[in-house]
């Protein structure tokens, strides 16, 4: 009797316990599920805020590329521009300086030759400041249309000299950076 007493105690206080705890167990519950219901409306937030994050991070590279680009072709833009005013002003300075050589053969008075020579010296250098450099064209050399202008032919004796450089008439200029040709050298060549 007392092993029955036992279990009717037992069983009173798991029936108590469960009435005792349902209210509790019910609250707790919808307690739990509004916390599981707002702990996935903040991860829904937290990944939005994370694409936004991802997506602000790519917009940033992108816009950075873009700019390294736009730096880059304008800073090609402002070298060429400068190339294209040193060939200009260069161009001008070499038809003053040819003038100038010129004026060498005919000026017999030394002081104002000495005079003519310095001012020759000083476009000289400044042809040489902005970039442009003579380049050398010798009898014999192969005609190059990119870099010589034929001003006269020659009848050719032998077949080896036929489009070569027979007389170089004048130097030709290009500008070192772009190896744009400022002026083209004057020759005459061999023709057959």
């Amino acid at each position: 009797m007392v092993k029955k007493e036992n279990n009717d105690i037992h069983h009173e206080k798991k029936k108590e316990f469960k009435v005792e705890n349902t209210k509790e167990y019910k609250s707790l519950k919808d307690e739990y599920e509004a916390l599981l219901a707002e702990n996935k409306e903040i991860l829904k937030e937290l990944n939005k805020a994370r694409q936004g994050e991802k997506d602000s991070t790519e917009l940033a590279k992108n816009f950075k590329k873009d700019m390294d680009r736009m730096k880059e072709r304008f800073s090609e833009k402002e070298k060429n521009l400068e190339a294209d005013i040193n060939v200009k002003t260069a161009k001008k300075l070499l038809s003053i300086q040819d003038n100038f050589e010129k004026s060498f053969k005919i000026v017999k008075d030394e002081q104002i030759l000495t005079g003519f020579k310095m001012i020759y010296a000083d476009i000289e250098s400044t042809i040489k400041e902005l970039g442009i450099v003579k380049f050398s064209v010798s009898p014999g050399d192969e005609f190059d249309e990119n870099t010589m202008n034929a001003i006269f032919a020659e009848n050719a004796e032998e077949n080896e000299q036929d489009g070569k450089v027979s007389k170089v008439f004048s130097e030709g200029y290009k500008h070192v950076l772009t190896d744009k040709v400022v002026r083209y050298a004057q020759v005459s060549i061999y023709k057959k």
